[in-house]
Formats: C-alpha cells, structure tokens, sequence
C-alpha cells in the first residue's frame, strides 16, 4: 500500500478551497484588512498592533521554526504539534503576545493533523486573505482561503476552512500555548 504524504497546502487545496473561495470571495470582495508580514511589523493602512517587534526581537523571542510560522504565515507539517490531539480543559494563547485566543470547549478534534476550533474568544482574531499558487495538470492556479491572525501582535495562526460542513479555524499548534485549567 503506498503512504499518501498529504502537506497542509494540499489539504486545503483538495477539501476547502472551492468553498472557502466562495465564502471569502463573498464576504471580503474588498482588500484584506490586515496581514501580518516581516516587512510590515507594526501597521496596516487601518489598524496598528498593540505588540510591536522587529524581525530581529522576534527571531529572539521565537524558535526559527514558530518565527516562520507566526512572522512569515508558513504551516507546520500534519500531526507535528501535540496540541491537535490535545483534550484536556484550557485555554489556547497566541505564542506570540499569549493573547487568550481560543477555549478548549470551542475545540473540536479531527483526524487531519492540525488544531480545530469552531469560533475564538471575542475580538482576538483578525482575518485576511491568503493568495496561493498550486500546480494542477502542469498550470498554475490561484486560490484564496481566509487567514487566521492574532489582533494583538499579528501573527500568523492559521486558516479557516469549510471542513465536514461547518467552518472551522484550523490553527497551526506551533502559533498557541497551551494552559490547561487547574
């Protein structure tokens, strides 16, 4: 039997593109409000970030793993965090500022390898648009899912997806701390 190696850009590619395009198409006609990038560390055109770092305090602060995760919106291989599988009662915090972001009631655990929650905490994720290019009969296709970013610092956490008929924020663990309650 051959193992199928399945990356994060081909998961979203194969289950969530179409409808998330739909839906993002839909909802963000206009430019994303706001994306976190390396050169843009501390605004958009409307909205400042209440933790500010330059690349350099950032690459102390974090692992060069978590730096090109968080800082330039990369995705951490399938099942490579133990929180995907994680159960316990907490809360899940932003690596980057430790902003509370999601609650392990809103949790929801699937087989694909990433963290899955149904809704975050009130006012702690930004949302934009990520434009990715994949390769189908040998052409280039654009596509477009809808990103996960910390309001406080903007950091990458993930995207949001149509996965088994409900949306679902599908989170890299390396962007989360996690602090199980007592």
């Amino acid at each position: 039997m051959m193992k199928i190696n399945i990356t994060r850009r081909k998961f979203l590619t194969s289950s969530a593109v179409v409808a998330v395009s739909q839906i993002a198409t839909k909802a963000f006609a206009a430019e994303p409000t706001t994306k976190a990038t390396t050169d843009q560390v501390s605004t958009s055109e409307d909205y400042t970030y209440e933790v500010n770092y330059t690349d350099a305090e950032w690459k102390e602060r974090l692992t060069e793993a978590e730096f090109t995760i968080l800082r330039e919106g990369e995705t951490e291989e399938a099942k490579s965090s133990p929180l995907w599988k994680e159960k316990r009662e907490g809360l899940y915090h932003c690596k980057g500022c430790e902003l509370t972001v999601y609650e392990s009631k809103e949790k929801t655990v699937l087989d694909k390898g990433w963290v899955f929650f149904r809704h975050s905490k009130p006012d702690t994720v930004l949302m934009g648009i990520d434009l990715f290019t994949h390769y189908s009969r040998g052409e280039p296709k654009a596509n477009k899912v809808m990103e996960s970013h910390c309001r406080r610092c903007g950091s990458h956490l993930g995207h949001i997806l149509y996965i088994n008929k409900q949306i679902l924020h599908c989170i890299n663990g390396t962007s989360l701390i996690f602090k199980p309650t007592v």
